[in-house]
């Protein structure tokens, strides 16, 4: 955003990470080269100033706190949208802090955090975007993230299904990765680790039928690493297929939920 000229203004919670970015500046790795700008980053909230947009890029148990602390500085726009970029669902939890103001993004690409300040791409794949209220036009948003995502950019009409179609791989990846320690590769080539991730999938994708969530496409198409309990092999064999194609587009993926255990942080399960 700041290479293309977007007036941003970033902030960090994470002294190293500011004094890192306001040393080195920010940077981009990926196989072939290291792009480095300059950019400053604070670790307090600005003051007497007001934004068209705010971007929540943080661990959910930091959403509802900032939130209140962007709420109280009156940093959003009275015509402003708040864009929440999470893994979960955080709206329920902000709603009447911002009510009628909150845009909803999933990512379906991933990154690493190389080191401080330097962020590598492992993956490609869609950005959705959409507004629970359907009261938000949110051209403009797409066009912002259409010049810096890797990947489309797509306004959902239906974003709690394609939250809750995240939150199926999410739930899946994170937990056998957080208890294994491997990347999604690896977890894909392990029976057991196989085994694991499917059943995990069934369980998250099983909740959201009984309580009526119209799942929509978000990594993958909703349901196909779905089987029952008492599946045929048929359906394992396409599971398993399915699994192996989301290896080639995203089997270098450290989930964060391991990268928060390697790094002694506390993990989202709550």
């Amino acid at each position: 955003l700041i290479k293309n000229n977007f007036n941003c203004k970033l902030v960090t919670s994470n002294e190293n990470i500011a004094r890192t970015i306001n040393g080195k500046g920010i940077s981009l790795k990926t196989k072939d080269s290291l792009e480095t700008i300059k950019a400053i980053i604070s670790t307090q909230l600005p003051e007497n100033e007001q934004f068209d947009y705010i971007f929540l890029m943080m661990k959910n148990k930091d959403v509802v706190e900032s939130s209140k602390e962007i709420k109280a500085k009156n940093l959003l726009k009275e015509n402003g949208i708040l864009v929440t970029i999470q893994n979960g669902d955080v709206y329920e939890y902000i709603e009447d802090i911002f009510p009628r103001q909150i845009a909803t993004c999933i990512i379906g690409w991933n990154s690493l955090v190389a080191e401080y300040g330097t962020y590598q791409p492992t993956g490609k794949g869609n950005t959705q975007i959409g507004d629970r209220n359907h009261n938000l036009d949110l051209k403009e948003l797409k066009e912002i993230l259409s010049t810096v995502c890797p990947g489309p950019v797509v306004i959902s009409n239906n974003i709690e299904g394609v939250v809750w179609s995240k939150l199926a791989i999410n739930c899946a990846g994170n937990a056998s990765a957080g208890i294994s320690g491997l990347l999604f590769k690896d977890i894909v080539n392990s029976k057991q680790g196989r085994g694991l991730y499917l059943a995990l999938y069934r369980e998250v994708y099983e909740l959201s039928q009984k309580i009526h969530i119209k799942l929509e496409k978000s990594v993958t198409r909703p349901g196909v690493m779905y089987s029952p309990k008492k599946n045929k092999s048929s359906r394992r064999i396409i599971n398993y297929i399915a699994l192996k194609v989301a290896v080639r587009k995203y089997g270098n993926t450290k989930f964060s939920m391991l990268q928060d255990i390697e790094r002694g942080k506390p993990t989202e399960l709550e």
